[in-house]
């Protein structure tokens, strides 16, 4: 990997904590949500025109599933939240999204999992696990953990339509 995709994932990665955080201070108001994806849609849109990306019709179905599942993604972020510590939902929403993906892609999408992936999964995993076990334990809010791995399934759900 090149020290500029390095730094672009990083910096990727720090946007979106920063926008979780911003979403869970905003106490999991959907129309933060709504005004990030409007905000979001208006910067970017510029960029497609002006570099004349096509728009391939046969794509349409794709692009109004992903848009129909991220409306459940941002329904459920902001109930996790409402209901939720960022501590807890964050990792347990992001965490079983990609196990999820991963595990979909290699029993639906014929994807190889490399062993060493595959421990990764493992892990991630274990860690959900634990982190909702625990939270289960001391505070006793499992309305919050399962809104927090329903947001991890339309996770999984997206990624596959986007694919």
């Amino acid at each position: 990997m090149t020290l500029t995709a390095f730094l672009l994932v990083v910096v990727a990665a720090v946007l979106h904590a920063c926008w979780n955080l911003t979403a869970k201070r905003a106490s999991g108001n959907l129309g933060v949500f709504w005004l990030g994806l409007c905000f979001t849609s208006l910067l970017l849109l510029p960029v497609v025109w002006l570099a004349g990306l096509p728009v391939d019709p046969a794509g349409l179905p794709y692009i109004v599933a992903t848009g129909l599942i991220h409306t459940a993604y941002f329904g459920l972020l902001a109930a996790s939240y409402r209901h939720g510590e960022m501590s807890v939902v964050y990792p347990l929403a992001r965490g079983s999204g990609v196990a999820g993906t991963a595990l979909v892609a290699a029993l639906f999408l014929n994807e190889p999992v490399s062993w060493l992936g595959a421990l990764g999964v493992v892990s991630v995993s274990a860690g959900i696990l634990l982190l909702g076990l625990r939270e289960l334990i001391q505070r006793s809010t499992p309305h919050a953990c399962l809104l927090a791995l329903l947001v991890g399934l339309t996770i999984v759900g997206y990624s596959v339509v986007d694919r």
